[in-house]
């Protein structure tokens, strides 16, 4: 089953898998690796291990920034909330700065725009993870307006991952303190073993799922603030370990793979009442944690001054840290602290001193290039652990009243921000500032008042980088039928944000609206602007406009559908073939004179001068009885010529036929295993791999949702539309109503517009614009640097990196001693897709190793030698001695499989060619002398693949029991003999089991 894959994944943690079956089908047979549900496990396995310099980076989030909390109400006004105190504090002492003023302002935490700006932040300068300090107390729940109404509702909170620190201390009035007086506990942290089970039953049944939750391993991370207050919760350590065995046991019950849970520890109680455990390593021993943590520097360092300095804090939490390592017997989670200044919680009219909290001293000098440094310094010591965790937290991104805070304020600005950034990101954050990780959504057009819906829109790229997103912007209601017309929006970063207003591209020139707009690049040049403009009943027809000024100016409209009719075509459905032909795909539904909308029969317009002249090309069957018929065609042209064409349906999936001339005439309509409602499937080529990428509603893991446009879900078929494999969902609320889809291509990122609403709203009503990586996709992880050879392994006197590629190189003076490889150190490699970019010489040959054994470790000069399955690397353009062919390494075997066989190897051990399929004459075309080509391997159980520039061209089947590899290791070679280069980049790989 394949696990639906959330948009953040921690690094450290082994890669969550795909599965698929590259096999032969017949054409009417789709298979699928299914998406599971939120929460189920992730498939572990020996694989590419992360890049050895990343670290996942959480940092703690205090909730306290709101009005409206229904305790704080009660207790101090509806429009109270922390940043009272925040504006009340004053400089108490010489040097002391207060008040910290916010640059964001005092804003409000539990508004979903203010929480997307935190989270944007955030996610763009390297954090993965808020920890929530979280409070739930024996009478509810407190300070939850953040997460249900903040983070939980905020658009983008797929860029960044969330937990819980379930923060069970008392809740004091001290907000603020006045010095002598009684410290009132309000709420005491001690819960009843009740009142831990509806937490326990809470977060399972309302976080845990949640795609954005926290995981580490695959399971989500809960953290317990107060150890001794939990003992004092359960009265023993075997009642407490009783519980928490229970919160594991329910999590597993509700479909998750089991708990981590951790445990913050301390020896310098700040907080009035707190008491540490007498032996915490032999608690958190008995009490089964599966790591510990800190919360902040000063739960182990006391402040001795006033203002005690930042860098003797620093170092004698580190000198903490190395004893912690070696006290406890699970993972430490290290902790980075911004800085400590309590004042703005004490009575700013008294006396300020270290009297205890919040009269404590504060920690000064804590610049950001000091506290930068300190990020420097525990990232380079988790890294030299080898085996140790890869985790670490901050405090805080926000406890203004603890002097702890990455938020921007007036006088540092972005500086703490960035200070993380510059140690941890932008390649270890979630999210980053140019798109990279997994799904964002970057804008949404919602529907306002006198513009009731906006839907069906498409993008096109201009010459001057920027991308125009066209749309159709209703005026009237918000039906089908209603007035709109089309707008524009531009962004000038690759779709990552986009100008405010719209700009009118084509007026309301029908009688009831124009819609449903496709954007095309010409091969001439122009961009085409196709769109529906609706007349009547029996008048829906698609308009064609070109602009060579990128649009500025459009030409004046041509009808592409000379026949009188009512035709549906979709949004970003205009495609133009290889050889230029323009080819609408269309369903119609009335006939000219009539009114009666009649279940949809597809066909397709087609030009061959650039739509000044159409063709109606012939009507495809619908299949009988049913009630929709075949609506809402798309099409897209294979590799061999042909087009396939997939319908809705009202039969439970999509319908898919073919052309072999050009959109003319089509096979009968068939049913496919796509199964989806009565809602539209989009699919395009990406131009990266050649793979179709495909976006429709997947129903078939719960086909009980009938008609419900929902979840919205991806996938990529390497074989032309057969199988599917990369199964993710973009969306998947179960109130919503996503479709009428749009694709472009830029970089490597995927841009995204849907319709896109909840249960709030009509359908239809809003529009989404949302992003992916390509990474993301497909789950490839690079497992080459660029900058040097971390994770791998080899003789050093040929192997090094140049202009961002690994290259190996011998020389006369310099040979090798024999074969030699460059092995990857990153783990064992079973089943797998493989991709590079190589170029070398021609005056010998290198290769890639896989799934093959080292048999040299340690032994010199030859220290790195491998056997096994080898892809071969050369320069030279005569078969069968090229690039491609697959060689026994070491073994008995030769040249197992040559370039253009399809091959199997038989449990007796003969070798059968059971197919040949390429020529000199097409290889020659295919291999580019003296440069850069494209090389992907593929191992699947016995089935070997490899690819070059996008081309399948060797298929071998090794089913012989004795020499047959299921696994080994990955390796790059250089060959003895005749002085040569060889130069690989762009490494990824990605499991397949």
């Amino acid at each position: 089953m394949l696990r639906t894959i959330h948009a953040a994944i921690l690094r450290w943690t082994p890669l969550l898998l795909t599965a698929l079956l590259l096999s032969d089908v017949s054409p009417s047979a789709v298979v699928f690796a299914q998406p599971a549900t939120a929460g189920s496990a992730p498939v572990q396995a020996a694989s590419p291990a992360a890049s050895e310099d990343e670290v996942t980076v959480a940092c703690y989030y205090f909730g306290n920034y709101h009005p409206g909390d229904p305790r704080n109400v009660k207790a101090k006004g509806p429009a109270w909330s922390e940043w009272e105190l925040v504006k009340a504090a004053r400089p108490r002492f010489p040097g002391h700065h207060q008040p910290n003023v916010p640059l964001w302002g005092y804003a409000d935490e539990s508004d979903p725009q203010a929480m997307a700006q935190k989270i944007a932040a955030a996610a763009a300068h390297g954090i993965d993870a808020f920890i929530f300090d979280w409070y739930y107390y024996n009478d509810g729940p407190f300070l939850d307006r953040p997460i249900d109404r903040g983070f939980l509702q905020a658009e983008n909170n797929a860029q960044l991952e969330f937990a819980f620190m379930w923060a069970n201390h008392d809740w004091l009035d001290i907000h603020p303190y006045r010095r002598g007086a009684p410290r009132k506990v309000l709420y005491p942290g001690t819960v009843t073993p009740e009142t831990f089970d509806k937490i326990c039953t809470h977060v399972i049944s309302r976080y845990f799922s949640h795609p954005s939750y926290w995981r580490i391993d695959g399971r989500p991370y809960f953290s317990f603030y107060d150890l001794t207050a939990l003992l004092d919760s359960f009265g023993s350590v075997a009642a407490t370990r009783a519980a928490l065995d229970q919160f594991r046991a329910q999590a597993v019950a509700a479909g998750l793979p089991g708990l981590h849970l951790n445990a913050v520890v301390w020896g310098q109680p700040i907080l009035p009442g707190e008491r540490q455990p007498a032996d915490a390593p032999q608690l958190v021993r008995d009490l089964g944690f599966d790591s510990v943590t800190s919360y902040v520097w000063i739960h182990h360092v006391p402040l001795p001054d006033l203002q005690t300095d930042y860098n003797v804090v620093r170092d004698a939490y580190f000198q903490y840290w190395s004893e912690a390592v070696e006290k406890f017997d699970v993972p430490y989670f290290p902790n980075v602290t911004m800085g400590w200044d309590s004042s703005p919680r004490a009575d700013q009219r008294d006396e300020f001193g270290n009297f205890g909290y919040p009269f404590t001293n504060t920690i000064s000098g804590n610049t950001p290039a000091r506290f930068q440094e300190a990020l420097a310094l525990t990232k380079e010591r988790l890294l030299a652990q080898p085996d140790g965790p890869r985790i670490l937290n901050i405090n805080c991104w926000n406890e203004w009243t603890e002097g702890s805070y990455l938020e921007p304020d007036e006088v540092h600005g972005m500086k703490y921000l960035e200070a993380v950034r510059n140690v941890c990101g932008p390649a270890n954050a979630t999210a980053d500032a140019t798109g990279q990780g997994g799904v964002r959504k970057l804008r949404l057009l919602p529907p306002a008042a006198g513009n009731p819906r906006n839907s069906e829109g498409d993008f096109v790229q201009l010459q001057d980088g920027r991308i125009l997103f066209v749309y159709t912007h209703f005026t009237g209601g918000g039906d089908d039928n209603d007035a709109a017309y089309l707008a524009g929006r531009f962004s000038d970063d690759g779709g990552l944000t986009w100008t405010p207003d719209d700009v009118t591209i084509v007026p309301n020139e029908g009688a009831w609206n124009v819609m449903s707009v496709s954007l095309l690049r010409l091969q001439s040049g122009a961009i085409a602007l196709f769109y529906l403009c609706k007349q009547a009943d029996d008048d829906c027809r698609t308009f064609l406009r070109t602009s060579t000024d990128e649009g500025q100016t459009w030409s004046s409209a041509t009808l592409c559908m000379p026949p009188r009719g009512y035709y549906v075509v979709n949004n970003d459905r205009v495609i133009q073939l290889a050889n230029g032909r323009l080819v609408i795909p269309a369903a119609q539904h009335v006939r000219a004179g009539e009114t009666q909308f009649r279940p949809g029969v597809p066909m397709c317009f087609v030009s061959d001068d650039e739509g000044k002249t159409w063709t109606r090309g012939a009507e495809i069957a619908p299949p009988p009885d049913s009630r929709s018929g075949l609506q809402e065609p798309g099409a897209i042209e294979l590799k061999d010529g042909r087009l396939m064409m997939l319908c809705r349906t009202d039969r439970g999936c999509q319908y898919r036929c073919y052309s072999s001339d050009g959109g003319l005439t089509w096979t009968a309509a068939e049913p496919t295993d796509i199964q989806s409602p009565c809602s539209p499937a989009t699919f395009e080529r990406i131009p990266q791999t050649g793979d179709i990428l495909m976006v429709w509603n997947d129903h078939s893991a719960d086909p009980a949702l009938g008609e419900k446009r929902t979840p919205l879900t991806v996938a990529v078929s390497r074989d032309e539309g057969q199988t599917w494999e990369c199964v993710k969902n973009i969306e998947d609320d179960p109130a919503g109503w996503y479709c009428y889809t749009a694709l472009e291509f830029v970089g490597d990122r995927v841009l995204l517009a849907y319709c896109a609403t909840d249960a709030s709203l009509p359908p239809l009503s809003r529009t989404s614009i949302t992003c992916f990586d390509l990474d993301w996709l497909y789950d490839w992880q690079h497992i080459f640097n660029g900058r040097d050879l971390s994770g791998w392994e080899g003789d050093p006197r040929l192997w090094s990196v140049r202009d961002g590629a690994l290259r190996g190189e011998t020389t006369a003076e310099n040979p090798a001693h024999g074969n030699t490889f460059l092995i990857w150190n990153g783990g064992v490699t079973g089943d797998f897709e493989l991709r590079l970019s190589f170029r070398c010489n021609a005056t010998n040959n290198s290769g890639i190793q896989y799934r093959s054994q080292r048999i040299t470790e340690g032994q010199l000069p030859n220290a790195w030698v491998v056997r096994g399955y080898q892809h071969e690397i050369r320069n030279e353009l005569t078969l069968p001695s090229v690039t491609g062919f697959l060689y026994d390494e070491g073994g008995q075997r030769g040249r197992m499989c040559l370039v253009g066989e399809k091959v199997i190897w038989n449990a007796d051990g003969t070798k059968q060619v059971v197919e040949t399929f390429l020529d000199q004459q097409a290889f020659t075309q295919l291999f580019k002398l003296d440069a850069w080509n494209d090389v992907v391997i593929v191992a699947r159980g016995p089935r070997l693949q490899h690819y070059l520039n996008g081309q399948l061209v060797l298929d071998c089947t090794d089913n012989d029991p004795q020499r047959a590899r299921r696994e080994g290791v990955l390796a790059l070679q250089l060959h003895a003999g005749a002085p040569m280069w060889a130069e690989y980049k762009d490494i990824r790989i990605r499991n397949l089991e």
